[in-house]
């Protein structure tokens, strides 16, 4: 490929018969956001070329941010071919994760016990036991949570076994 005279209307052949909507894709790839990022890019493409010529047979290191999903718009070979003439080249890239917010809205609620009852909500679980939960670690020490947990199933273990011990007496 030639990388001086790009040709994107090539895409239009190779994307026939993938089920693509290529009447939409068209007329989307003509948008402004998508025309605005590739004249970032293009503006991006200038400079590196700018910087090549100043740096030839020097050591070479080429950073750059990119979203996790553009991750695959920076071609490593293009930026290798700029700076052909440097001595060496490292590239580093560092990849912007995408943060999702799993339960919509939780992320506009003031306190963690808002967002847990939004989280629950969104998910279809009941609140009530995960909230006295989460107002149990907020008012204690660890220590104490857990030594209350192992008194609770101390005390459910005993019940059972009372439980247990008369039906056994009933059925004699």
């Amino acid at each position: 490929a030639d990388h001086n005279r790009p040709r994107p209307e090539l895409i239009w052949e190779l994307v026939q018969g993938t089920g693509l909507d290529i009447a939409r894709a068209r007329r989307d790839s003509q948008s402004n956001d998508i025309k605005s990022v590739l004249a970032l890019d293009m503006a991006d493409l200038v400079a590196l070329k700018a910087k090549a010529h100043e740096v030839s047979g020097a050591a070479v290191r080429v950073r750059w941010c990119v979203p996790e999903e553009d991750r695959h718009s920076i071609s490593r070979a293009v930026i290798r071919e700029l700076f052909a003439d440097a001595a060496a080249v490292k590239l580093e890239e560092r990849i912007i994760p995408v943060v999702r917010a799993r339960a919509p809205g939780i992320t506009q609620s003031g306190s963690l016990a808002d967002k847990l009852k939004r989280w629950a909500q969104t998910t279809g679980v009941e609140s009530e036991a995960l909230l006295s939960r989460l107002a149990l670690s907020e008012a204690n020490e660890p220590e104490a949570i857990v030594a209350e947990l192992v008194d609770e199933d101390a005390a459910e273990t005993a019940a059972a076994t009372v439980q247990e011990r008369c039906r056994v007496t009933q059925e004699t």
